[in-house]
């Protein structure tokens, strides 16, 4: 995490301080997690749902380096809410996952695809790497065998008995939103912003369970 919060520190410094703007946001974010084989064949599982959580984030927008396109880096403070229901086996025997968890995660985002359109639309395309700060995890793990005695077992998930939260992981996010300007220096900004993971949010499980995100938020901006 030091790592992370030094390299903001040097991406900040080394750029060019020319019409860039400094903005805070907060909002809304819509998480449910997927298994990445399944979605990529075409198969959503039924019944799943949308967890509300929230976030906030403070970025820089408009960085120039060295006389290049401008950049966007961001700081995000991510609370994510977000249910696992997984069940591997066949006849003879199984295993399933049943978990509500519950995570804060400070991410640091770099988009090196940041637009202006017709002077007040923006898009922002990048990636985001973010890392557990903190978690709270219940459910159980339940294993069903004929062979064996018992037959059944469980496990208890809570605090995350199992270890199956990761530490790390890296996403891409598409970031659109408009400004309204209050004066030459205040604007405010609304928000939407998708964030698809392409690392997987848990150990110890047969399926690559990752995060899809949809983001409802307002910002307001100062130019510096």
């Amino acid at each position: 995490m030091k790592k992370m919060l030094l390299g903001i520190v040097c991406l900040m410094c080394i750029s060019e301080s020319l019409g860039q703007k400094l903005e805070f946001t907060g909002g809304i974010n819509l998480n449910r997690y997927l298994d990445a084989d399944s979605f990529l064949d075409g198969y959503l599982p039924p019944g799943l749902k949308w967890d509300t959580g929230y976030q906030m984030a403070l970025s820089l927008r408009s960085i120039r380096w060295w006389h290049c396109l401008p950049v966007k880096v961001t700081l995000r403070l991510d609370y994510v809410k977000g249910r696992i229901d997984e069940y591997y086996g066949g006849m003879g025997g199984g295993t399933s996952y049943h978990a509500a968890v519950d995570k804060i995660n400070l991410g640091f985002g770099f988009f090196p695809v940041n637009i202006k359109i017709a002077k007040k639309f923006w898009v922002s395309i990048g990636g985001e790497l973010s890392g557990r700060v903190w978690d709270h995890t219940t459910g159980e793990k339940w294993a069903f065998s004929m062979y064996a005695t018992p037959p059944v077992r469980t496990w208890s998930l809570d605090d995350d008995a199992l270890q199956l939260n990761k530490d790390f992981f890296f996403g891409v996010s598409a970031d659109f939103s408009y400004d309204f300007w209050l004066s030459d220096v205040w604007h405010l900004a609304p928000h939407y912003r998708f964030y698809l993971g392409l690392t997987d949010e848990f150990r110890n499980l047969e399926s690559s369970i990752r995060s899809v995100r949809n983001y409802f938020e307002m910002g307001i901006i100062r130019r510096i």
